[in-house]
């Protein structure tokens, strides 16, 4: 799931995600939840609560394909430069490298 917010570092994502992992609409096996604050046209930070692990995890490869992919929605994603800053790292936008913080 794909959950876009405007002030994420205030979403308490352990409480919040599990409510939405555990919704009915992803029964019976549950979903990850993604919460994505747009910071620009080409860059969103990303935090995720995680299935299985339940609480939220550093990093997460299918979230961040999930939340570029509904980010882009309705736009050809070849035709596009995407940074998704996820919460263990951050972008460079010198080099199109993404740091570990």
């Amino acid at each position: 799931a794909v959950v876009f917010v405007t002030a994420l570092d205030e979403i308490n994502i352990a409480e919040i995600g599990r409510e939405i992992r555990f919704h009915e609409v992803f029964a019976p096996a549950g979903a990850n939840v993604n919460f994505v604050e747009v910071l620009g046209d080409n860059l969103v930070r990303l935090r995720t609560y995680e299935r299985g692990v339940e609480q939220e995890t550093l990093a997460c490869g299918t979230g961040t394909v999930a939340a570029a992919l509904a980010k882009l929605e309705g736009t050809d994603p070849r035709e596009k430069s995407f940074m998704v800053s996820a919460h263990a790292y951050e972008p460079n936008a010198s080099n199109n490298v993404v740091h570990r913080r």
